[in-house]
């Protein structure tokens, strides 16, 4: 597995906000809007991990739900199996990095 090749280019950048959140009524313990057009991201992209849950989460677990918001963050949608990009947090397998497939989506995006 190689490391996804992430560039910082002068200009015209989109920002990446993180927030940590304790939002009881939510179902969700991480969630990431970002708005687009065409097929350039706007700036503004925000990315929010729940304490509610991820409070009770052990430290790689928490590290999945980052993870798996920022890969949201970069352009990447939901996928089924043991991957980071699932979308249920329990059926990730314990995955909490890209796997290959995902660094090479994040390549090829980029």
């Amino acid at each position: 597995m190689t490391d996804a090749n992430l560039y910082i280019t002068p200009g015209g950048a989109a920002h990446v906000y993180t927030y940590s959140i304790n939002s009881s009524g939510a179902t969700w313990d991480g969630i990431t809007y970002w708005t687009s057009t065409g097929s350039t991201f706007n700036s503004g992209t925000k990315a929010y991990l729940n304490t509610k849950y991820t409070g009770g989460y052990d430290v790689n677990k928490v590290r999945g739900v980052a993870a798996h918001e920022m890969g949201h963050a970069l352009g990447l949608d939901h996928v089924s199996g043991c991957h980071l990009m699932n979308g249920f947090t329990t059926s990730r397998c314990g995955i909490y990095r890209p796997t290959a497939d995902e660094i090479n989506g994040i390549n090829n995006k980029y």
